[in-house]
């Protein structure tokens, strides 16, 4: 009786333990599955955002055609009241995003804003038009940055310049909605209109691409080849602290003091490597980060971005202002997909251009008129340099 007793705990036993270790068994099988499935479902939920960061970009080249097809130009870079010998401050103007609004079944919020004919701090200045101003455009963001929808973001010490773009109001800063979009300007430096504004294009490098201040390109003046030129591309919301970060990645900064860029714009590449590890920079006071763009707001820090560095490279201003839209500078479009960023081209395509597409010589300045010497990224941002683009 005891004997048989025994054998049936033994038996007991070995069920209980042959149970937890199949037990164990299907976790650890959970696991490996698990290990091996998540990044799968990341890779496919980020192919969906990138997807739709796509369509975006679609959507917003069809409306930069269907401007066209009513002005018969595409969208100035963006609307400056500096113009024939004007060499009043360029504050409050209007970006290329808020020319298309129509085409992108925004009208009401065009006329509310009378788009071109009052300054954006006068807009934003007004209750009901600020709200308008900070009411996110689905069309200009990009799922796969998860940044701020609206620049209200300020960096705690060390770095109190790290903070969005906003605008003023008149009396303060206020937030504006973001955006994810920018304008290519060119292949050259970023210049702010000089006493003699009419000069800008003998000492700029904006005419040579699709959308500068006040430009009214069409497609009889790109030369190139409307599936060789560049005319919108991506940017990342700069999100600075947020999360515990303690100063700014390279897609989110900009570096200051690097007066060499004008002459040789890869000085500003030399400067970034000085002061970063990996992908984040390590030196705060030499870094601001300004650099967001807003849809309304139509600076060329805010809104454009110049085939120079390459995407999702450095970007760098000439002087020392850490509060103000930089003077002369050189700005790479940039973003959180992996490897590059995407394009939309003049003929309303979209391309994803590589981190790593040759930029040619970095170490002379571009000549107006002459073939850019950044490589296939510079001949992608003239419309009329009369470059052979290649494969990218």
């Amino acid at each position: 009786m005891h004997r048989h007793i025994a054998q049936i705990h033994c038996a007991a036993c070995h069920l209980q333990h042959k149970a937890g270790v199949e037990l164990l068994v299907v976790i650890a099988i959970i696991a490996i599955l698990v290990a091996l499935l998540l990044p799968a479902v990341q890779q496919a939920r980020e192919a969906a955002r990138r997807t739709q960061c796509k369509n975006n970009l679609k959507q917003i080249g069809l409306a930069i055609h269907n401007y066209h097809d009513v002005f018969n130009t595409f969208p100035p870079g963006y609307i400056s009241p500096i113009a024939n010998g004007n060499t009043t401050s360029e504050v409050g103007v209007y970006s290329w995003g808020s020319c298309i609004l129509p085409q992108l079944e925004q009208t009401n919020v065009q006329q509310a804003l009378s788009v071109g004919m009052v300054p954006l701090q006068v807009n934003a200045a007004n209750a009901a038009n600020l709200k308008i101003l900070q009411t996110p455009q689905p069309a200009f963001r990009c799922p796969t940055d998860v940044g701020p929808q609206l620049n209200n973001y300020v960096s705690p010490a060390p770095a109190a310049n790290w903070y969005n773009m906003n605008i003023t109001n008149g009396s303060a800063q206020v937030p504006i909605a973001t955006s994810n979009y920018v304008m290519v300007s060119g292949t050259g430096v970023s210049t702010t209109p000089a006493a003699n504004p009419t000069n800008r294009a003998a000492a700029a490098c904006e005419p040579m691409g699709v959308g500068f201040r006040n430009s009214r390109i069409n497609f009889r003046d790109i030369t190139d080849g409307t599936s060789n030129t560049i005319a919108m591309g991506e940017r990342v919301q700069a999100s600075f602290g947020i999360g515990g970060k303690a100063t700014p990645t390279v897609r989110e900064g900009v570096i200051v003091n690097v007066g060499a860029i004008v002459t040789a714009p890869g000085s500003c590449i030399a400067a970034a490597a000085t002061i970063r590890a990996g992908d984040r920079y390590t030196n705060g006071a030499t870094v601001k980060g300004r650099f967001s763009s807003i849809w309304c707001d139509g600076q060329p820090e805010i809104n454009s971005f110049y085939t120079v560095t390459p995407p999702n490279g450095p970007s760098c201003i000439n002087d020392g202002n850490v509060n103000a839209d930089g003077a002369v500078g050189v700005f790479a479009p940039s973003s959180f997909h992996t490897g590059g960023v995407q394009v939309v081209l003049a003929d309303g395509s979209v391309r994803f251009v590589s981190e790593n597409i040759d930029t040619g010589n970095l170490g002379v300045a571009t000549v107006i008129g002459n073939a850019s010497p950044y490589g296939i990224w510079g001949r992608l941002g003239t419309k009329s340099g009369g470059e052979v683009v290649g494969d990218y």
